[in-house]
């Protein structure tokens, strides 16, 4: 039994020891604002990368974020007391914006925004020239905060542009059927997209000896070459942007 009893101590040591700390933050929601809260705070939560409470009245121990949505004659306002950063912000959303049936989607979208670009500061100024006044906050819970916005950062970030391109070999042959000759050709393609249009550019080539006969007797050979090159401008797109118009004519 007293093995028994080590072995789970040390299992719930070590599970407790790799736990990865969360930024906590706490939500508050007035019953104004159009939105489904157990929605609202799993979609915040998977923005986030954390967990998400509720309580009533802000937090006021460090380490913690709180977020107040409240409504006001001009629109949603987001109210945000950070225990990380040490610094309060406001911002007022435009409610013609979040309606229904998306207002929770856009609403937890907005949120998320909010708290990460709070969170940002820990990532841009480590180490501020003027120390925030109030107990520091718990080191695991700036780091998690840390990685959490440098997440949705990098969600955020336009995708780099590319230039789509493609090299093409191939193989023929060409058929003499006078002179019963076969000519081996070589061809090569490149093509580069440029949306809304396409560049191709390539070329063939190819060698073969034809046997000259008189009278049935092979008396000499000819060298044959043969080199070919094209050049094209392609345009298109994908067939339902054309096709999906048509359809609601």
């Amino acid at each position: 039994m007293v093995r028994s009893l080590a072995v789970l101590a040390s299992v719930a040591w070590s599970s407790a020891a790799t736990a990865q700390p969360e930024p906590t933050v706490v939500t508050t929601v007035d019953s104004c604002v159009p939105v489904d809260l157990p929605h609202f705070r799993r979609l915040l939560s998977i923005e986030l990368g954390t967990s998400i409470e509720y309580q009533a009245e802000a937090p006021r121990g460090p380490g913690r974020t709180w977020v107040h949505v409240s409504c006001a004659p001009a629109g949603i306002v987001l109210n945000l007391e950070d225990g990380l950063t040490g610094k309060s912000m406001t911002r007022l959303l435009n409610a013609a914006e979040i309606e229904p049936p998306d207002s929770t989607r856009l609403l937890a979208l907005a949120v998320a925004e909010f708290v990460v670009a709070s969170w940002v500061e820990l990532r841009a100024i480590p180490r501020p020239s003027v120390q925030v006044l109030g107990a520091a906050p718990p080191s695991a819970a700036r780091r998690a905060a840390e990685q959490a916005a440098q997440r949705k950062l990098a969600e955020l970030e336009p995708a780099a542009v590319t230039t789509p391109w493609e090299l093409a070999l191939g193989l023929g042959l060409d058929t003499f059927t006078s002179h019963a000759s076969i000519m081996p050709t070589l061809s090569l393609r490149f093509g580069v997209a440029l949306p809304p249009v396409a560049f191709m550019f390539g070329g063939d080539a190819g060698f073969v000896d034809v046997p000259v006969v008189r009278e049935a007797m092979r008396v000499a050979t000819i060298g044959v070459v043969r080199a070919t090159g094209m050049g094209a401008v392609l345009f298109g797109g994908p067939v339902d942007a054309m096709v999906g118009p048509m359809r609601h004519r």
